[in-house]
């Protein structure tokens, strides 16, 4: 097999170029570091995720992916070091996960179905083709121009794969860290901005269901006991971060902004929650691209100075004490009714 000095790797079974550290890289990454684990690492997200991890050189990386020699994992091997490791696991398995998520510092959740059902890790990746962007939602990749890819929307949708990674996913990985020996100090959960009103999306005919699964993901982890932050980002975009001169940042809380970000963008902001331990727990808030946005250090202030959930209420909840756009927040309603009638 051939080797190719530069990044952390180790044989394939099935032939191929396999990356290995070179000393330099040895000498930079010291095994006290703490570990970061990132469950779907070989997504859009999770990828640029790993590269802001060790760009900033003060972690140590498991990049969880379900197939380590699959052809998404190998762009991920070129950041990593002998420290760090790839290591396979199934969020829809929790029997897999057990291992994957042992000794982490902090889990970064950035797996998603997109459109690709539970077989993607990659939600609403379009790095490699057409795509189409659903506002407050994301993009999501399309087999025909303007129009999703059949099979991945049966596999999606008909097969239960929001559901099955997006929401019961998330609860697995909760359940999993908080019965482990010693606990992850953190979950950043990457969801999605527009979760809060996914009845209009449904209405409008678009992708309400991930947006329900996903707000089911982020009450299993809010509700789990661990301490977290839920970051929901805009629709995803493969374009500069602001690290290099792009447009600055919009930091909000209540699920009423719209707009788009980049994937580099997003990652930052998680190295950015990591660097500061006492920053956004139990904390959710949406972000978006804005041209007369916040620059670097405007918006690291803003991080700071964000309001954790208890504080928090979406403008509709005021009005009404709970918020009918959003499946979740209805069901509560309902239940809380019926218990209380009897």
């Amino acid at each position: 097999t051939p080797v190719r000095k530069g990044g952390g790797g180790e044989e394939d079974p099935r032939g191929g170029t396999v990356d290995i550290p070179t000393m330099e890289q040895l000498e930079q990454t010291p095994t006290e570091l703490p570990l970061i684990c990132v469950i779907g690492s070989s997504g859009g997200v999770g990828r640029a995720t790993v590269k802001a991890l060790k760009s900033s050189g003060r972690f140590r990386v498991r990049a969880v992916v379900r197939d380590k020699f699959g052809p998404s994992s190998v762009g991920i091997r070129k950041y990593l070091d002998a420290n760090d490791d790839i290591v396979e696991a199934d969020v829809t398995k929790p029997s897999t996960l057990r291992t994957a998520l042992n000794g982490a510092k902090a889990i970064i959740f950035a797996a998603g179905a997109g459109i690709g059902g539970a077989s993607s890790e990659t939600p609403g990746d379009s790095s490699d083709g057409e795509s189409l962007e659903i506002p407050g939602f994301g993009r999501i990749p399309v087999g025909i121009p303007g129009l999703p890819d059949p099979g991945r929307v049966v596999d999606a949708v008909l097969m239960g794969g929001f559901e099955k990674v997006d929401n019961r996913g998330v609860a697995n990985v909760a359940a999993v860290s908080a019965g482990l020996e010693v606990p992850p100090e953190r979950i950043i959960l990457i969801s999605s901005i527009g979760v809060t009103r996914a009845l209009i999306v449904q209405l409008a005919g678009l992708a309400g269901d991930v947006l329900a699964q996903k707000r089911k993901g982020e009450v299993a982890l809010s509700s789990s006991g661990l301490s977290y932050t839920i970051l929901r980002p805009g629709g995803l975009l493969n374009a500069p971060g602001i690290s290099r001169g792009a447009m600055g940042l919009r930091l909000s809380q209540g699920d009423t902004d719209l707009g788009s970000i980049s994937r580099d963008d997003v990652a930052t902001c998680c190295v950015e929650i990591l660097k500061r331990p006492h920053t956004a727990r139990d904390t959710t808030f949406e972000l978006v691209g804005d041209a007369s946005g916040m620059g670097d250090d405007q918006w690291v202030q803003a991080l700071e100075g964000l309001k954790p959930d208890v504080e928090v209420k979406n403008p509709i909840e005021e009005i009404f004490g709970f918020n009918p756009l959003d499946p979740t927040s209805v069901a509560e309603r309902l239940l809380g009714d019926f218990q209380g009638r009897n």
